[in-house]
């Protein structure tokens, strides 16, 4: 789940960055690690309602009609992305 560039530009206005390289790093780890989902899911896996749980342990939710919308506000505009991670070199995700 990741915002696009708009979204994450509003975040650092919100929060008074200048720019990632101003957020520290825990802050943007909590940040990022808050748009991981661990596992493999295609937009038909996402039904009209589907709790799921982040990296950091929150419960984000999935709402269908003819969008799919998150905690009823976010629209995923991108689905069905196949992403791998790496760190140092290891799969990390």
């Amino acid at each position: 789940l990741a915002p696009n560039n708009e979204a994450f530009d509003n975040y650092l206005t919100e929060k008074g960055f200048e720019n990632i390289n101003s957020i520290p790093t825990e802050m943007l780890t909590q940040l990022v690690r808050n748009h991981i989902i661990f596992g493999e899911f295609l937009a038909a896996d996402i039904y009209t309602e589907s709790l799921m749980t982040t990296a950091n342990g929150h419960s984000i939710y999935f709402n269908v009609s003819n969008d799919i919308f998150i905690n009823g506000i976010s629209k995923v505009t991108t689905t069905n992305a196949r992403h791998n991670y790496f760190f140092n070199g290891q799969s990390r995700f």
